[in-house]
């Protein structure tokens, strides 16, 4: 039986991002992204839910970005991990570092905002049972753990 195939989340701008970087490139692509942050936040948000077509559009996108945008991509990545750590931990090495990719992803969040991000985060990375994952798993951990 084949797996179900799932359209990705909001499917018409993944469209319209994978089609734009076709034509354009992924640099003049983020540099308007980064321009329009009302989109640039749909695109961010659409990468936190871990949907495989926005992780490699994510990918895409970093191949374009510079210290900002690059932050803002890792930041959503950040978001993604609680959601299908496998999947994000995929990218480290991709353009993205552990370290990219395991922080929180808040700056001057609201009370229990991060704490609550935290505990998500650990209990996702706690799950993974990928003997290949394990060292980044635990170096992951350590960039998620709050000081």
């Amino acid at each position: 039986m084949p797996a179900l195939q799932t359209a990705p989340v909001e499917p018409e701008l993944a469209r319209q991002i994978n089609a734009e970087i076709d034509g354009k490139g992924a640099k003049t692509v983020i540099a308007a992204l980064d321009r329009d942050q009302a989109r640039f936040g749909k695109v961010g948000d659409a990468i936190a839910t871990a949907d495989p077509v926005w992780l490699t559009i994510a990918l895409r996108l970093r191949a374009g970005s510079d210290a900002g945008t690059g932050e803002t991509l890792s930041y959503a990545l950040a978001r993604a991990l609680p959601n299908a750590p496998e999947r994000v931990l995929a990218l480290a090495g991709h353009g993205y570092s552990v370290g990219n990719l395991c922080t929180s992803p808040f700056i001057e969040p609201a009370p229990g905002v991060a704490e609550a991000y935290e505990a998500k985060a650990l209990a996702a990375l706690q799950s993974v049972t990928d003997p290949a994952l394990k060292t980044t798993v635990e170096e992951c951990i350590k960039g998620v753990t709050l000081p």
